[in-house]
């Protein structure tokens, strides 16, 4: 990687690597979230040899691709915090909180349905997109012109391939049935409540009275997450906070360095939490044997001991000013 520009502007990049003690406190950080992605990555495999008798295979595997994707995450917010960009961080942060809300909400009860439900709501979201190519639209007229008739042509034909593709999906599936209409019966009631307004039905609403993502951390009982910490992590996610790096000192106001490690344990304590949680929650719903849950807290004894070990040494670094 090319990091001349930390050459260029060693006094504004903080370099974790020239800090000998935090450069090791946070290889002992990505080695302890490195053993949440070690779990996760071996229930994934556990769910590709479960029984035939044991498997709902639509279920199964939209819950193994949301583990996937809370790797994928875990995954991303190791290489940042790497080079101590933990404020960078907690926008993946912020996104893997959402992800693991989303999987409690569905492994919580009805999971058969809310699983079908979310695993449907991608190909209603793209036909909603679909729209902004039918020329009868402004929109699509001005797409039309900015990609050609002929490359318009091929992409109405694809349109339609995909339209009769998911009606097949739904008329074949009784399951897909079910919640198709139940989203239209939602879509109506919307439009009833708000004449004027474009409906739009998230995947969530199809199946309860769950109105919006506050509403769903309600459901899962992380109501307390949400007014404390998903609000403040949208300060970073959409750049409202530029102003709270110029910090007053004794001489002045001064810019905090960038990659500044100062309060960044409480994105490291809370990526593991909320993953661990979700990982809970799924060896429930596996409903493993007593040996597999032993193993399970066995793990989790460990995890906790390394967090106490992080924060600890985390506070001892940064009181002491190292």
């Amino acid at each position: 990687m090319n990091n001349d520009y930390i050459k260029i502007f060693n006094e504004l990049f903080y370099d974790v690597q020239k800090d000998e003690e935090m450069n090791a406190l946070v290889a002992d950080i990505c080695e302890w979230l490195g053993s949440v992605i070690i779990k996760y990555g071996e229930v994934v495999n556990e769910f590709q040899y479960r029984k035939e008798e044991e498997k709902d295979v639509l279920t199964d595997m939209v819950v193994a691709l949301f583990l996937r994707k809370v790797m994928e995450h875990i995954d991303a917010i190791i290489i940042l915090i790497e080079k101590s960009a933990f404020s960078q961080a907690q926008i993946i942060l912020r996104t893997l909180l959402e992800t693991v809300v989303s999987l409690k909400f569905i492994l919580k009860e009805d999971t058969e349905r809310r699983a079908a439900a979310y695993y449907l709501y991608h190909h209603y979201e793209e036909l909603e997109k679909i729209s902004f190519f039918d020329e009868r639209k402004k929109i699509g007229k001005m797409m039309k012109e900015n990609i050609g008739e002929e490359a318009h042509k091929d992409v109405l034909k694809k349109i339609e391939a995909k339209k009769e593709a998911f009606k097949r999906l739904i008329a074949n599936n009784d399951l897909f049935k079910e919640i198709d209409d139940l989203r239209n019966q939602k879509i109506k009631e919307k439009i009833k409540k708000y004449p004027k307004e474009q409906p739009h039905i998230q995947w969530y609403q199809i199946c309860g009275s769950v109105k919006n993502f506050a509403g769903l951390m309600r459901d899962v009982g992380w109501q307390t997450y949400y007014s404390t910490i998903y609000g403040g992590m949208s300060m970073e996610t959409h750049g409202y906070n530029a102003t709270v790096e110029v910090v007053p000192d004794k001489d002045g106001l001064h810019m905090k360095c960038l990659r500044n490690p100062l309060n960044g344990y409480s994105t490291v304590e809370l990526t593991g939490t909320f993953s661990v949680s979700a990982l809970n929650d799924v060896y429930e719903y596996l409903q493993d044997g007593k040996e597999e849950r032993e193993e399970f807290r066995e793990y989790y004894r460990g995890y906790m001991e390394k967090r106490k070990y992080i924060q600890t040494r985390y506070e001892q670094l940064v009181n002491s000013g190292e």
